[in-house]
């Protein structure tokens, strides 16, 4: 087992345990359990937030002659879909999982949930904090529920098999139009003016991202070295 798939599955198991459920039979916990207690559900998330960062920089260091992923229609037909309701993250990870992990950079759960909000199928909400099903959404399987994190509630967006099965069938096509679009572009003036205009007016990153047609990473470099975010230290504004 490499380093990388050894702090996938800390991760795993610490989610499991923070969220209630044993990691070893995927079975509820009963609630009297220690582990329910509330201050250790909060240190199992505060781990899983130590341990998203340290897979992040594995990944970098992995990936970095690593050609994009890329999936065909075959492969693609071949994935079977996760026999529960998961995060765009898990099921990420399922699809990388299959393809070949090794062999391309992960998939991102931003291109697919980018595409998702272009069909209307999710929605940023006013307060630009994350993403939610839209009515469309709901009936293809999205769902939400509330949930216990290290900084108190949060809402989880969650993916029915049959949502999943509809990313899987539409994902090569969803990829091949990505990989076309500005990411990695160069930006032009008028761009770097939108942006500046949208920042300042306090639009948050996911919403400039998806008008830009670019990733939030990058326009969070953009605006760095527009010296419009200076200080790499403040939390990104999602």
């Amino acid at each position: 087992m490499t380093e990388l798939e050894t702090l996938q599955r800390a991760k795993m198991y610490m989610e499991q345990l923070a969220n209630g459920i044993d990691p070893i039979t995927n079975a509820p916990i009963p609630e009297q359990d220690v582990v329910n207690n509330v201050r250790l559900s909060r240190c199992f998330f505060y781990v899983c937030g130590v341990l998203d960062r340290a897979i992040e920089q594995e990944r970098k260091n992995a990936s970095k002659n690593l050609p994009a992923f890329h999936i065909s229609v075959q492969e693609a037909a071949k994935i079977p879909p996760l026999d529960r309701p998961v995060g765009i993250s898990q099921l990420a990870e399922h699809i990388s999982r299959c393809i070949g992990e090794n062999q391309m950079r992960k998939l991102s759960p931003t291109t697919i949930t980018s595409w998702l909000v272009e069909l209307g199928i999710l929605e940023i909400p006013e307060d630009g904090h994350g993403k939610r099903p839209t009515s469309r959404g709901i009936s293809l399987g999205i769902s939400t529920e509330s949930r216990m994190g290290a900084n108190g509630e949060y809402t989880a967006v969650l993916y029915a098999p049959a949502a999943q099965q509809f990313i899987l069938d539409n994902l090569p096509a969803v990829l091949d139009r990505f990989s076309k679009e500005n990411h990695g572009a160069p930006w032009s003036r008028d761009e770097e003016d939108f942006l500046i205009q949208q920042f300042q007016s306090g639009v948050p990153l996911a919403k400039i991202a998806m008008e830009l047609k670019r990733t939030r990473e990058g326009i969070r470099k953009r605006l760095k070295k527009l010296g419009v975010l200076e200080n790499q230290n403040t939390p990104p504004r999602i």
